[in-house]
């Protein structure tokens, strides 16, 4: 949940001392009885709101069936599944009369409730060509770009030079090659886009399987808005340890692995939040927990889910100790029962990508050693023989070698 000032929230006391945090709407409160007087602004329609009791769950707490205990001496209610919660903020309906129930308070306070995780058609248009907005403007250039590109486009590098930005599955210097993406390489500068998340606001669990060639990258990444100022949840890498970051609108929480992962080798990774309890599991190792800071639990999502780097998405400097795309193949992504195909809209996922190739089985390849170390491949991973005087996974560290006389 997002709050943008003290003009977008509004606090009414009920009897029980339930406080109703009402965003994304402008309300003005008129009286302390639970009557809102107030109409939405004609950019925002969709409204959202969390309810929090002072005091501990127990016999004396009004929710109906779940309790749980946040902080600061505050609790939540929560409803079984078949049921949800009611606008009170404690009462359990069954799943069948929810609209019935939400149309009736509609028409009392004058508002329309929209599910924010459902994403219609038209905002999947409209995100995805904000993507080709930001993607263009980002690689533009006042010189003329004459290379030819094929299905591709012409742009400049980091020092001038004309290049090639190929659409997904293609490749080569002319975009002339077709190579049908089956499991993504990424190379720090690319990324695959997928539609919003959708059921995912409460609770998520995401299976992870990827070949890193470097310690530190963007991993997966989720948000409410682009520029990162409100909800959003990210995997990455930093020094090699594993994080997992996210932010319910009310404080950020991190959760980081005790083990780095293994370079050039497949790692497993295991994500599970529910509200604003999170635990993260690498290569089936120990289990390490965390939660958000704050009262809110629920994740807004509207932005595209990005795979393998940061999109079109700003403001990581903020929120992230890295800002730097992954390095190395994905294989396996899940998120609840959804797995995600990583071949392009209709047949697959992807909805719009950057400069990602195919994954080669020939590891020797994308991540060669260094200093003439030799390097020996198996049917899971590939090891650097480093010659006398180096060390490391490519054979990249120096050794000071001193005579002992």
């Amino acid at each position: 949940m997002w709050m943008q000032g003290a003009d977008r929230v509004a606090t009414i006391m009920y009897d029980f001392r339930l406080s109703l945090l009402v965003t994304n709407a402008i309300i003005i409160v008129t009286t302390v009885d639970g009557t809102i007087d107030g109409e939405l602004s004609a950019a925002e329609k969709s409204l959202q709101f969390e309810a929090a009791f002072q005091g501990r769950c127990g016999h004396d707490s009004p929710c109906q069936q779940l309790c749980y205990e946040l902080h600061d001496g505050m609790f939540e209610c929560d409803c079984k599944s078949g049921f949800s919660l009611h606008e009170d903020g404690y009462s359990c309906i069954k799943n069948d009369s929810v609209t019935d129930k939400i149309n009736e308070f509609e028409r009392d306070i004058g508002l329309t409730f929209v599910d924010s995780n459902e994403i219609d058609s038209e905002d999947s248009v409209r995100f995805v060509k904000h993507l080709d907005l930001q993607t263009t403007t980002s690689t533009s250039s006042p010189a003329l770009c004459e290379r030819k590109c094929g299905d591709g486009a012409c742009t400049f590098d980091s020092r001038g030079k004309q290049t090639c930005r190929c659409p997904f599955s293609k490749t080569g210097s002319n975009c002339q090659i077709t190579n049908p993406i089956r499991y993504p390489r990424f190379n720090g500068r690319s990324w695959l886009a997928f539609p919003p998340l959708r059921g995912a606001y409460k609770h998520v669990q995401i299976s992870l399987e990827f070949r890193p060639e470097s310690w530190d990258g963007i991993l997966f990444l989720a948000a409410e808005r682009d520029d990162l100022v409100g909800d959003f949840m990210a995997i990455l890498l930093h020094n090699g340890f594993l994080e997992f970051r996210f932010d319910c609108g009310s404080g950020l929480g991190v959760v980081k692995s005790e083990e780095t992962v293994v370079l050039n080798q497949w790692n497993t990774l295991s994500v599970y939040r529910h509200r604003w309890d999170a635990w993260i599991q690498l290569n089936r190792g120990k289990r390490i927990s965390g939660r958000s800071k704050g009262l809110f639990s629920r994740i807004t999502f509207r932005e595209p889910v990005f795979i393998g780097g940061r999109g079109n998405t700003s403001g990581l400097a903020e929120r992230f100790p890295t800002d730097r795309g992954f390095v190395g193949c994905v294989r396996l992504l899940q998120a609840n029962d959804h797995r995600y195909d990583f071949g392009e809209t209709p047949a697959g996922d992807t909805v719009k990508s950057q400069g990602v190739e195919e994954c080669s089985t020939d590891k020797c390849t994308r991540s060669p050693c260094q200093h003439g170390g030799k390097c020996v491949t198996t049917s899971n991973s590939s090891l650097c023989l480093c010659p006398l005087g180096y060390t490391g996974d490519l054979c990249e560290t120096k050794l000071d070698l001193q005579v002992i006389n």
